[in-house]
């Protein structure tokens, strides 16, 4: 049950760091490259997250040779691109929101 609650405890912190990063990212375009702050931009930024998000998760699920400990080489590289795809979706996702919120 503690290996439960640590997990999530590392995916809340992941997020965190995801919203910090994209903000201070979002906030350098906007004060060093503003004409790339635009709604077309934005919408290419969410269609990406969403695209990188819907990846990592049905890539997941698509597994086809899981085990019981999880611990084969291709269930490790599969829990890596997992991990690599859904901290991309959401910093995108994340990079959306701050700018749709810098532009009002």
């Amino acid at each position: 049950m503690l290996k439960v609650i640590v997990h999530y405890l590392i995916v809340v912190l992941s997020v965190a760091v995801n919203i910090v990063l994209a903000l201070a990212v979002t906030r350098f375009i906007k004060s060093r490259y503003p004409k790339l702050i635009d709604e077309s931009n934005s919408n290419i930024l969410l269609i990406c997250s969403a695209a990188f998000l819907l990846w990592a998760g049905i890539g997941k699920l698509g597994w086809s040779i899981q085990t019981f400990g999880g611990h084969t080489p291709p269930e490790k590289l599969n829990m890596v691109i997992f991990w690599i795809l859904s901290h991309i979706g959401t910093f995108l996702l994340f990079t959306h929101i701050w700018i749709k919120t810098f532009k009002k």
